[in-house]
């Protein structure tokens, strides 16, 4: 797949540093909270994902979606709620149970509750150390 640039020029991009700074910014100067920056983002990759993907048509097709315990996951989980809600099957989520802040483990772990219509999901979630698959149904 071809990365689209903007009128033939490099699409900017942000360092990990500054990328960090930008989430600072914005839950301390702008009172953005964490989960509503995840539902911002698990939305847009909802929509880039139904239009580039699934060709505007998600119902019936199977979906995986692969999520890690920090707030990018809980983007990913946001994203996997909003396919099933538009009809994909949204038959298993990959958790890695890695090392995060506290302050963002809460957040992806709202978003597993919030996504709890996963009822016919199997999670597995792959320990960091052992690198073990663990299997769950919840």
């Amino acid at each position: 797949m071809e990365i689209p640039t903007l009128a033939g020029h490099e699409l900017p991009s942000v360092t990990t540093e500054q990328m960090i700074e930008v989430d600072r910014a914005m839950m301390e100067d702008y009172r953005v909270e964490l989960i509503q920056m995840m539902e911002n983002a698990g939305r847009n990759l909802a929509h880039l994902a139904r239009m580039r993907f699934l060709n505007g048509h998600p119902a019936g097709k199977a979906i995986a979606v692969l999520a890690g315990s920090g707030g990018n996951g809980g983007g990913a989980l946001v994203c996997a709620r909003r396919l099933s809600n538009w009809g994909a099957n949204v038959g298993e989520l990959f958790l890695a149970n890695i090392s995060v802040p506290p302050a963002l483990y809460a957040a992806p772990a709202l978003q597993l509750k919030v996504g709890a219509i996963f009822a016919r999901s199997e999670i597995i979630r792959l320990s960091q150390e052992d690198k073990k698959p663990v299997h769950h149904s919840e």
